[in-house]
C-alpha cells in the first residue's frame, strides 16, 4: 500500500508539473506572438492613397504639383517613408505660373525622417525643363529638398537645341535649370548656320 501511495504521489506530481509547464511554455509562446505582432504591425501601411494628385501653393500661386496613382505610408518604423509604387509625376511652376520642370519616374521613395529627408526615383527617370527644350534621362534620381538639388551617380543623356550630352553623374537646382554633367562623354553639339553666308 505505502508503495503504491507513493507512486501514486510521483505520477500526480508528474502530471503536475507537465501542465505547470505547459502553462509557462504556453504564456511565453503568447508573449513571443504578441511581439511579433507589434513587429509586424510597424511594417504595415499606415495610409493608401490612390489616385494622388497634390498642389503646393505660395504666395496664392500654384508652384508645383504631384499626381501618382498610389502612395503608401509608412509611418512607424524607425526610418519612416512613403512609396509612390506605381510611378510619380511632379511638375513645377514659374512664379507667372508657367510649367517649367517636369519629373517622371516609375518608381519614387520619400524618406520622411525630420533630420535626414530626401527623395529618390526609379526607373525611366525623365527631367524636362519646359522653358529651355531640354530632355534629360537617367535611371536614377535623387533630390535634396533641404539644398534645394537634383543629382544623380548614375548614366545620364541630355538631348537641349544644343545637341546632345551624356556621361555619368549630374548635378542641378532642383528646377534643372543649371545642371552640369559629371563625367562626360561622346557629346556632340548642334552648328546652326546663318543661311545669309558670305562664301563664294
Amino acid at each position: 500500500m505505502r508503495q503504491l501511495f507513493g507512486a501514486g504521489n510521483s505520477s500526480l506530481y508528474m502530471v503536475a508539473l507537465f501542465f505547470l509547464s505547459a502553462t509557462l511554455f504556453s504564456s511565453c509562446k503568447e508573449s513571443i506572438d504578441k511581439t511579433d505582432a507589434l513587429h509586424a504591425l510597424d511594417s504595415l501601411s499606415t495610409q493608401t492613397v490612390r489616385d494622388m494628385n497634390a498642389i503646393e501653393t505660395r504666395f496664392g500661386k500654384m508652384y508645383g504639383r504631384m499626381e501618382a496613382p498610389l502612395m503608401e505610408t509608412f509611418a512607424l518604423l524607425a526610418e519612416p517613408y512613403e512609396i509612390f509604387p506605381h510611378g510619380i509625376k511632379i511638375m513645377g511652376y514659374t512664379p507667372e505660373g508657367e510649367l517649367e520642370t517636369e519629373i517622371t519616374a516609375n518608381q519614387a521613395i520619400h524618406r520622411t525622417k525630420s533630420d535626414n529627408e530626401r527623395w529618390e526615383a526609379y526607373g525611366n527617370v525623365v527631367i524636362i525643363n519646359h522653358l529651355k527644350d531640354e530632355r534629360m534621362t537617367t535611371d536614377t534620381l535623387y533630390w535634396d529638398q533641404a539644398n534645394h538639388r537634383i543629382y544623380t551617380h548614375s548614366y545620364v543623356k541630355m538631348i537641349s537645341p544644343q545637341g546632345l550630352m551624356q556621361g555619368f553623374g549630374m548635378e542641378s537646382d532642383e528646377r534643372a535649370n543649371n545642371w552640369m554633367i559629371l563625367r562626360p562623354f561622346d557629346s556632340y553639339g548642334v552648328v546652326v548656320r546663318d543661311t545669309v553666308s558670305h562664301e563664294k
